[in-house]
């Protein structure tokens, strides 16, 4: 979605919660938004100077230790 620019689409892979943290990808912008709006604001104005980075991994949760800590195996 993000190399076809299809941002109208990122609403079935984020939630609304989203925190995006890309500061080396998206200097300009900050690199950092809080909520699904900012982060495609942000990812609408990176423009076409902003670098990619594709990384494939399945993740098995193993356990949720707290809301921003999990034990995975990848």
């Amino acid at each position: 979605m993000l190399d076809t620019k299809n941002h109208t689409a990122l609403d079935t892979i984020l939630t609304q919660d989203v925190v995006f943290d890309a500061t080396d990808l998206l200097p300009v912008t900050g690199g950092k938004t809080n909520g699904f709006a900012q982060t495609v604001a942000a990812l609408r104005g990176s423009g076409a100077g902003a670098k990619t980075d594709h990384q494939i991994t399945n993740v098995l949760l193993l356990e949720e230790i707290s809301a921003e800590k999990a034990r995975v195996n990848s």
